[in-house]
C-alpha cells in the first residue's frame, strides 16, 4: 500500500475520551427533568451539573431541542436550562471535577453553546477554584474568563486557561476542581432575573476547542452513576422483628465513595401472603461503595413481599 493511501485512511477524528466533563450533552437526568423553584445548592436536576445558589433563587431543567434544528450542530437531543428568579452575586452553574491534581499545571480549554438573558450588570464570568479537599490546602480560585455576553441566539463560547501547579500543597479527601460553565460576577450583586440555555459542555486538555466529542447514553448514564443514583428493591420478607433483608444490594457501578443513602417508598407487603403485614427500613447493616445490606423491622410473623426504593449519593 502506498504512503499518500496510508494516510488517506487514517481516521480524522482524535481517538480516545476527550471530554473530561461528564455528560455535557445534557442527556442523564436520574433526579428528574426540572427541579422546581429552589434556593439551596447541589446537583438537582441534570447529572453532575451543580447549582451554587448564592443566595439567590432559581430552577433548573432538561430541555429538548427541536428535531431538525441547526443553530447548534451535529443535532443534539438536550441542553441544560438555569432560569434565575432572584440574582444575586456567584450564582451560576458548574461541574466539579474528581482529583484536583489531574489538571494542575495544564492548559485546558472549556467550550459549550450558549443562549439567554444577562445579569443585572449586563455579563457573565466564569471562576475555577482546586479545593484540596478534607483536611487539604486552602483553596485557590483562578478567573478564567469575563465579560461573557448572552443573546437570544445560540453562540459557541470558548475560554483557556493554565491552571495553578499544586506543587507544595496538601491533597485530602474528596478534593476536586471546580469548573465555572457561567456564573453571576461576584462583583454584581443585581437581583434580576436571567436564563442561561447550555448545551453540549466539553473540556479539554491544549489550547483549542475541538468538536464536541459524543458519547452513548449508556456510557454517559454508568458515569453518571460513580457519583449518584437510585433504584428500588422487591423480595420477600420472612421474619417476626429486625433483620437483614436481602444480605446485599450491589451499586450499578462502583461508586466514588461510600454513598448517603436515603429510603423511601417504605417498605410494605401484599395481602397474598399475611393480611395487615407491615415491614420498614429501619437502618442499614452496612454501606460501602459497592453496595449495602438494610435492617428491615416485621409487624408479624411469616412471609409477605417487601419494597422500597432508595438513593445512594457520593456527589463531590
Amino acid at each position: 500500500m502506498s504512503k499518500a493511501r496510508q494516510l488517506a485512511q487514517k481516521p480524522t477524528q482524535p481517538t480516545g475520551r476527550k471530554n473530561l466533563i461528564i455528560n455535557g450533552a445534557m442527556q442523564v437526568a436520574q433526579r428528574g427533568t426540572s427541579s422546581g423553584s429552589l434556593s439551596s445548592n447541589g446537583v438537582k436536576s441534570i447529572d453532575r451539573f451543580s447549582v451554587n445558589a448564592s443566595g439567590g433563587t432559581y430552577t433548573i431543567s432538561q430541555q429538548d431541542f427541536t428535531v431538525g434544528q441547526t443553530d447548534v450542530p451535529d443535532f443534539p437531543k438536550n441542553y441544560l436550562k438555569m432560569a434565575v428568579s432572584t440574582g444575586n452575586n456567584n450564582i451560576g452553574v458548574h461541574q466539579r471535577l474528581e482529583d484536583v491534581t489531574e489538571l494542575a499545571g495544564k492548559t485546558v480549554t472549556l467550550s459549550f453553546w450558549a443562549k439567554g438573558t444577562n445579569p443585572a450588570g449586563g455579563n457573565f464570568a466564569s471562576s475555577w477554584i482546586q479545593n484540596f479537599g478534607s483536611g487539604g490546602s486552602t483553596a485557590v480560585e483562578t478567573e478564567v474568563k469575563t465579560g461573557i455576553v448572552l443573546t437570544s441566539s445560540w453562540q459557541k463560547i470558548t475560554m483557556t486557561v493554565t491552571l495553578p501547579s499544586v506543587s507544595g500543597k496538601t491533597i485530602g479527601v474528596s478534593n476536586y476542581l471546580w469548573v465555572d460553565i457561567l456564573r453571576q460576577p461576584n462583583s454584581d450583586t443585581g437581583t434580576s432575573a436571567w436564563t442561561a440555555d447550555i448545551a453540549q459542555v466539553q473540556l479539554e486538555v491544549g489550547s483549542v476547542a475541538t468538536e464536541f466529542e459524543h458519547r452513548s447514553y449508556g456510557e454517559e448514564l454508568a458515569l453518571c452513576q460513580r457519583y449518584y443514583h437510585e433504584a428500588q428493591y422487591s423480595g420477600t420478607t420472612v421474619t417476626y422483628g429486625t433483620y437483614v433483608s436481602p444480605p446485599a444490594i450491589y451499586h450499578p457501578v462502583t461508586m466514588r465513595a461510600t454513598p448517603q443513602l436515603t429510603f423511601g417508598g417504605v417498605a410494605s407487603s401484599s395481602t397474598d401472603a399475611i393480611a395487615g403485614l407491615s415491614s420498614t427500613v429501619t437502618g442499614v447493616h452496612y454501606s460501602l461503595n459497592y453496595g449495602f445490606a438494610a435492617y428491615i423491622t416485621s409487624t408479624s410473623t411469616g412471609y409477605g413481599w417487601i419494597n422500597y426504593s432508595w438513593e445512594a449519593n457520593s456527589e463531590l
